[in-house]
């Protein structure tokens, strides 16, 4: 009669111990240490895609950019009016129009309008 009480007395000693609120505060503070761990590797990876994504972007506009257009040889026309030239029914002979490059605008004169 006397082991069957002493076991059970150890094992309410072990369940008190399992239930200690210094054992739970441990397990607490692990799970705190490891939840935030994830949540910066998490933050880093998503802030890297982030800048990847921004990077693709700010590569896609400076391609899309006019004057990064006009940079590599290509101009803008505009007829007198301001509007830009996008056909030959836009200008007529002797027309001025306005031709924007990468560094200078040129003013010119239509001589003569040829079809392709």
């Amino acid at each position: 009669m006397l082991d069957k009480q002493s076991e059970k007395v150890a094992q309410l000693k072990n369940r008190l111990l399992s239930v200690h609120p210094a054992k739970q505060i441990n397990q607490a503070s692990r799970e705190m240490t490891f939840l935030n761990k994830r949540l910066q590797q998490t933050m880093t990876r998503r802030l890297e895609q982030k800048k990847a994504a921004l990077h693709t972007l700010i590569e896609k506009l400076t391609v899309l950019n006019p004057l990064e257009t006009m940079r590599r040889g290509f101009s803008i026309t505009y007829t007198e009016k301001g509007n830009i030239l996008k056909a030959k029914n836009d200008v007529a002979k002797n027309d001025r129009i306005t031709v924007k490059i990468s560094d200078a605008r040129l003013d010119c004169r239509v001589l003569d309008i040829r079809e392709d």
